[in-house]
């Protein structure tokens, strides 16, 4: 198969995944839409990772349709991975999953099928959570902006994109080691994409205790604040943005907080309050939330603006 004959490639960046990253391939492989384009980014993986992906391509070799590449990204990143994943498609789509998670069936499909008038296709996504529970993550395309920047609705596995829109928007910043899916669905959305929202699950993502996010923030304190601050530099112009910029360095703070970190959780929402632009009664506002999800209440957003 030509590599410019499938019409969406998928982009599977791995690290240290040995155990679970055949469950993720099986996943796409088992997809019916052909011909199929994959490519695997192994970054650096000191595991068996690599090994275990190449057998699996080998394995594969004789679907004529399912065009695989295995590539190796020594840089450490999954932004970076990623980006060397994107910089060798050349499909009219492409779409980025994560080596732990699986794809629902019959997805791309569905995806494409909904695409002619679309720069990106999204879908819902349940979680497993670390003791098994099982949920589905906020999904509301009608407030696609406030849904990302509150829930990360264009979370890494949850859309399908256009290769040159993507790439328009300056594709993934390699430089980022937190919250860049998080990160690159703002400046996506802010390119003003023509979307599809489709009614259905499209993926099933585990959590795991090794994962970017990992169990704790503030074993990466001071990363997650960049990001805020590199996002808060797209929107100058943008208030309604900034708001919710200001609430996310607030619920960052309160989570330092609950973690037991009360010197960075108390640093940060002074830092957030003083950065605010909003009225004295709306930082009072945003004091109670923080006070409230220190205390383990959830969903705090839905009371800010």
């Amino acid at each position: 198969m030509a590599k410019n004959d499938a019409s969406i490639t998928v982009v599977v960046p791995v690290y240290n995944r040995e155990h679970l990253v055949t469950r993720t391939l099986d996943s796409i492989a088992a997809q019916d839409l052909r011909p199929l384009s994959l490519i695997v980014v192994d970054n650096n993986s000191t595991d068996l990772s690599l090994e275990t992906v190449r057998r699996w391509a080998e394995s594969h070799a004789g679907d004529p349709e399912l065009d695989i590449r295995v590539l190796s990204e020594t840089q450490p990143g999954a932004a970076r991975a990623r980006q060397t994943g994107l910089e060798h498609v050349d499909s009219e789509w492409v779409q980025f999953f994560d080596s732990d998670d699986v794809m629902a069936t019959g997805i791309l499909s569905d995806a494409l099928r909904h695409s002619a008038n679309a720069d990106m296709v999204c879908w819902k996504r349940e979680q497993i959570s670390l003791t098994g529970q099982h949920f589905c993550n906020p999904y509301r395309p009608n407030d696609i902006l406030r849904c990302h920047l509150y829930n990360g609705m264009l979370s890494t596995q949850a859309y399908i994109v256009r290769t040159d829109f993507i790439k328009s928007a300056g594709g993934w910043n390699p430089d980022i080691r937190v919250w860049d899916d998080w990160e690159l669905g703002l400046r996506l959305l802010l390119a003003s994409p023509r979307y599809v929202a489709l009614d259905r699950s499209g993926t099933t993502v585990y959590s795991q205790e090794d994962s970017i996010t990992g169990t704790s923030f503030s074993a990466k304190e001071g990363q997650w604040e960049r990001i805020i601050d590199m996002m808060e530099s797209y929107v100058a112009n943008r208030p309604d943005i900034r708001a919710m910029l200001d609430y996310r360095r607030v619920n960052l703070a309160a989570l330092y907080t609950r973690e037991g970190n009360r010197s960075a959780g108390h640093r940060l929402l002074e830092q957030a309050l003083d950065k605010a632009s909003c009225p004295a009664l709306a930082k009072l506002w945003l004091r109670i939330l923080y006070a409230y999800t220190v205390a383990g209440g959830r969903g705090a957003y839905r009371l800010w603006r």
